[in-house]
């Protein structure tokens, strides 16, 4: 576990660089006796490619933007879910745009930056889940519930089954 990392019951924080401030944000680690999942994989996940890699068997995103997806491409054999409202964001570079509402100019600058910037992965396989949605990991459940405003499909989670 890294210096920045720590745990809340059965959910580990994978701290990110400068405590977790924009562009490198925090993931979360949730492990379950049958699955694990990691939760907003950040551009941080990136330098912990070694341990990380591979290693979760669901990925689960709060919103559709560029620095919760970062890390996605560590992960491309597990099934990646997101609230239906911002499915579109994992299309593709455009898909991205359109969550953030940009076209012409401002679309094609902010483009450029983001695949600069961030290691994009277009996931289209990515499943979308509705309000209330429930992942079970084996004794440890993540809980979603609907939060729009930061995005359309902007979700907090629960983990009921972890205690502090």
């Amino acid at each position: 576990m890294s210096a920045a990392d720590h745990r809340i019951g059965r959910v580990r924080v994978l701290g990110g660089a400068q405590n977790g401030k924009y562009p490198a944000g925090n993931s979360l680690w949730v492990e379950g006796t049958e699955r694990s999942a990691v939760i907003d994989p950040s551009l941080s996940l990136l330098e912990r490619r070694e341990e990380l890699a591979g290693r979760a068997d669901m990925v689960l995103l709060s919103h559709a933007h560029e620095d919760h997806t970062a890390g996605l491409g560590l992960f491309a054999n597990a099934p990646v879910h997101v609230h239906h409202q911002d499915l579109v964001g994992l299309s593709g570079i455009d898909g991205l745009m359109q969550i953030y509402g940009y076209s012409g100019e401002l679309a094609e600058r902010t483009r450029a930056w983001v695949l600069e910037q961030f290691a994009q992965v277009p996931r289209p396989d990515a499943v979308g889940f509705e309000d209330g949605a429930c992942f079970e990991l084996g004794g440890s459940t993540v809980r979603v519930f609907h939060a729009p405003g930061h995005t359309r499909g902007h979700i907090a989670y629960h983990f009921p089954d972890s205690r502090i």
